[in-house]
């Protein structure tokens, strides 16, 4: 069943590279059996003189100023119509269409719901708010202050919608409305009659409720019939 989630968080310096790995499954979080949700990867744009987009998140680490974000990103629920090759297809697309030109690294995982043992899966992208410019500075320098005069001595430009909380909201409802358009676009392709609307409940004037994210460790602890009760409100 298609359902409608696109979430936005950033990450401080000092949490790029380890969340890289969280994504990527790599690293501690590659070892046992925590990479069996990891469906695929990939990344794009990486700026020149970087050796590896670990290499970049470290960068980002160490260079971005303290209350700057090291990283973007987006998560978003896939359509459990599609297969994984169609699931990488369709977070491609929408990397092309919101983030073109950027820095990237994505991951798609599916894990099994907790409390209805389904499959759940979802993207994670992140990404950087640098613009690449063509100008090929040193690794060290892509994440230093933008410097307007010279922009080959400083770093790369950041886009504006980050520190502007108007901007940032306008770009977080556009960037939904796109995320909903091409998955529907997707299911319509393969033929699949489900589709999902960004709108919000309110405003399709619907009176169900927004659906309370429990968490494993909180299914876990549930008694049969409170398992049992939360199911039966999912589906009314």
């Amino acid at each position: 069943m298609s359902s409608m989630h696109l979430g936005m968080k950033s990450g401080k310096p000092g949490t790029a590279a380890r969340h890289s790995q969280y994504i990527c499954r790599s690293g501690f979080h590659g070892k046992g059996d925590n990479r069996q949700d990891l469906v695929a990867t990939g990344s794009g744009n990486l700026p020149p003189n970087m050796a590896s987009f670990m290499d970049m998140w470290r960068h980002a680490d160490a260079r971005e100023r303290r209350n700057a974000a090291a990283y973007r990103e987006m998560i978003g629920a896939l359509p459990r119509e599609l297969t994984a090759p169609q699931w990488k297809e369709l977070v491609c697309d929408f990397i092309d269409s919101v983030i073109p030109g950027k820095p990237y690294e994505y991951a798609i995982h599916c894990p099994r719901a907790a409390l209805e043992g389904g499959p759940q899966p979802h993207f994670h992208l992140m990404y950087t708010d640098r613009i690449p410019d063509g100008i090929s500075r040193p690794a060290k320098q892509f994440f230093a202050r933008f410097n307007a005069s010279a922009p080959d001595q400083g770093g790369a430009r950041k886009d504006s919608c980050g520190q502007d909380p108007v901007a940032f909201s306008e770009a977080a409802r556009l960037r939904r409305e796109r995320w909903a358009e091409i998955q529907n676009e997707h299911l319509a392709r393969h033929g699949h009659d489900a589709r999902v609307d960004a709108r919000s409940y309110r405003t399709r004037g619907l009176k169900k409720e927004v659906e309370q994210h429990l968490g494993p460790a909180t299914v876990r602890s549930l008694s049969p019939e409170g398992r049992s009760m939360f199911q039966a409100k999912r589906l009314s």
